[in-house]
């Protein structure tokens, strides 16, 4: 499985375990990303008096809005799991709570296979 679909992709179905492992995966990314760049940004500051924070403001943008991404890929797959559209997250038809602790539908649904489910060798 790639990265990109690790985090970033909308399609299939996604147990509780993979649930938790993706969102605490991608806070802790997006935390370590922070720390470099205010780092980078301590150290540009302290050797020049010609750079402002600001320049990096654009790549603290873009590196939330992956976050954010990621976030809401891996909540889509979550509300597959429970045999609901992710969209339902819009309408507040599916909470954290339910996310985060309800097992999913038993078997295939219309989102794919049970991710649970062992495939025979």
């Amino acid at each position: 499985m790639s990265v990109l679909r690790f985090f970033f992709s909308f399609d299939g179905r996604l147990s509780r375990g993979g649930y938790w492992l993706r969102s605490l995966a991608a806070m802790l990314l997006f935390f370590v990303i922070g720390v470099c760049l205010m780092a980078m940004v301590a150290v540009l500051l302290r050797n020049s008096t010609e750079i402002s924070p600001l320049v990096f403001a654009p790549v603290i943008v873009v590196d939330f809005a992956v976050y954010v991404w990621a976030l809401v890929a891996v909540a889509c797959r979550r509300c597959h799991d429970l045999g609901v559209p992710g969209r339902a997250m819009l309408g507040f038809g599916v909470n954290s709570l339910q996310l985060s602790f309800r097992r999913g539908t038993a078997g295939p649904n219309a989102f794919g296979a049970d991710p649970l489910e062992k495939v025979p060798a």
